[in-house]
């Protein structure tokens, strides 16, 4: 038995329903998270949580709650030009973001990395502490 037009014409629609209405998933999130910097002049150095990723890379690593799974991208507009181009992947993770502690528990924490502890000051004194996030998703 063959289904019939209308079987067709009902599963067309409810797909142009579903993604009129934002039932499907969105490409993009936007949130405003706390922004802290890390290096690896500490005792755990660059070394990252993410098994695929060894090393921390500037202008790349950031650490995440795990809410972002290790490979999510994300795009920090207020950074671009400061750190890279302002895309970084979720590489690590860390009590302090996992807690979401520098933000009191109201709002994600991303920590960045940066190479060196004078750069880790320069940008905790210079940047605001909160900051646009882009979530980037597939």
């Amino acid at each position: 038995m063959k289904p019939s037009v209308d079987f067709y014409v009902l599963a067309l629609g409810l797909l142009v329903v579903g993604a009129t209405l934002g039932i499907t998933k969105p490409k993009k999130e936007i949130l405003r998270c706390r922004i802290t910097y890390y290096c690896g002049d500490d005792k755990w150095g660059n070394q990252t949580a993410d098994p695929d990723t060894p090393r921390a890379i500037t202008g790349v690593t950031v650490a995440a709650h795990p809410d972002f799974p290790f490979g999510t991208e994300i795009f920090i507009p207020a950074l671009k030009e400061h750190i890279g181009d302002g895309h970084f992947t979720v590489q690590d993770r860390g009590a302090w973001v996992t807690s979401k502690k520098a933000a009191q528990g109201k709002a994600y924490v991303f920590d960045v990395y940066v190479p060196t502890k004078r750069e880790q000051d320069s940008h905790a004194t210079k940047r605001p502490m909160y900051m646009e996030v882009h979530i980037l998703r597939d």
